[in-house]
């Protein structure tokens, strides 16, 4: 019993090692990578960067305010001329040292920028920052829902494949032990046992490369769920030869890539202004209220500290800056016109896109809709070569050739199948 307790505490942590994910439909797929992306998360995070760089960009238009306090020793207090008259000396000029060798000040400051054109386009800039970052993270998550969505369905045909394999191998199975049964009979010579062995084999190795294809598929579906390679993926879905053709779809244009364009075309627009009004001036009002103290030694009385209290306005205009403000302008007209056009040039190929996709999606669905018929027909003609040659009325070689025609048509529907499925994804992910 000891020991039978502690083999179970050994066997413990390796079950807990990897976990099982079960999903039911692409929704619940796109739900999960959404909430468990990293790269999602990212694009979360500068969204919060870029508002909080625009809540920066915006403090502009509130007034600034310091409080202050400096110390200044004369080590040579200069003297002022002035007129003698004042001490007797008419005509002459004599020359005083007014102050002392410190001097104290403390106050505080107000200061407001009344026209500032320059810190107005950059605060604009930010806030269409964050709108970019948003049509980012939503660009980002739309390819992301289409890529998820083309992998599962690959992957839920691929686990078809591999259960309509095991079927396909066991008939080539039985087809075979019959196949050896009448050649040592003398039935049948051994060309028509040699097709029956290959086949069974064509079925083993069409088999084994579904294996590996579905294989693929999962672990492509577990990298874009940031799942560990240990984990394990259930598909409940099934695509089977009864699949619903959704005549329902309908294709709204990929804006959220467009938008991307179109909101770096708005930027470089206020970046003009944003250049221009480097031209322009700019005002600003400043209030100061403090007091000074002018005393050989440092005192905290108030009656030594005499009050100070201006208001100032100042106004500065560019004149000559090295026509660097000049050049910065006309780059910007020139980034303009380069978003402009890339934005004009990706709307006319997202136009011809769409079109292919619609196009794309409408044969795709006809398709499969005809060779969903073909395979089921196909099928039951191997069901109806299979009692004709047990009745003695098929030839085994016959019988062969009926498996192989129904093996091509199911390998032509699943692949027709997973086309249409793929747009489907792409249609679903724009609208969801």
């Amino acid at each position: 019993m000891k020991k039978a307790f502690i083999t179970i505490l050994l066997l413990l942590p390796a079950v807990n090692i990897f976990a099982q994910h079960s999903f039911k439909s692409v929704e619940e797929v796109w739900n999960y990578a959404l909430k468990n992306n990293p790269q999602d998360t990212v694009y979360s995070l500068n969204i919060a960067s870029a508002e909080k760089s625009s809540r920066t960009a915006h403090s502009y238009i509130f007034p600034k305010v310091s409080a202050g306090f400096s110390y200044q020793k004369n080590i040579t207090i200069p003297e002022t001329p002035v007129p003698g008259e004042l001490f007797g000396k008419p005509g002459q000029t004599s020359y005083l040292q007014f102050g002392q060798k410190y001097n104290y000040s403390a106050g505080i400051t107000v200061s407001k920028s009344l026209f500032d054109w320059y810190a107005r386009f950059q605060y604009k800039i930010t806030e269409l920052n964050v709108s970019l970052r948003k049509a980012e993270k939503e660009y980002f998550e739309q390819t992301l829902k289409e890529q998820i969505a083309q992998v599962y369905y690959a992957s839920l045909t691929s686990i078809e494949a591999v259960r309509i394999g095991h079927a396909d191998l066991s008939v080539a199975d039985t087809m075979l032990a019959i196949a050896g049964s009448r050649f040592s009979e003398g039935v049948i010579d051994s060309i028509v046992y040699n097709q029956a062995v290959i086949n069974r084999n064509n079925n083993f190795e069409k088999l084994e490369k579904s294996k590996q294809y579905r294989t693929e598929c999962l672990n492509s579906l577990k990298q874009l769920l940031g799942l560990n390679p240990v984990d394990a993926i259930s598909l409940t879905e099934n695509i089977s030869i009864d699949i619903k053709i959704n005549d329902s779809e309908k294709l709204l244009p990929n804006y959220r890539h467009t938008d991307l364009l179109r909101l770096k075309n708005d930027i470089t627009g206020i970046e003009v202004k944003k250049a221009r009004a480097r031209f322009y001036p700019k005002i600003d009002i400043v209030h100061y209220y403090g007091s000074l103290q002018y005393q050989d030694e440092f005192k905290l009385k108030s009656s030594d500290w005499k009050p100070n209290q201006y208001t100032c306005i100042s106004i500065s205009i560019p004149i000559f800056t090295g026509f660097s403000n000049k050049a910065q302008y006309d780059a910007a007209v020139i980034e303009k016109e380069i978003a402009e056009k890339n934005y004009q040039d990706e709307l006319r190929k997202s136009d011809i896109s769409d079109d292919n996709l619609t196009a794309a999606y409408t044969s795709s669905k006809r398709i499969v809709d005809n060779s969903k018929e073909s395979f089921r027909i196909s099928k039951l003609n191997v069901q109806l070569a299979e009692q004709k040659y047990s009745q003695g009325i098929f030839a085994l070689d016959d019988y062969l050739k009926v498996f192989d025609d129904y093996l091509k048509i199911e390998n032509q529907f699943l692949n027709n199948v997973t086309e249409y499925l793929v747009n489907k994804a792409t249609i679903e992910a724009r609208s969801k």
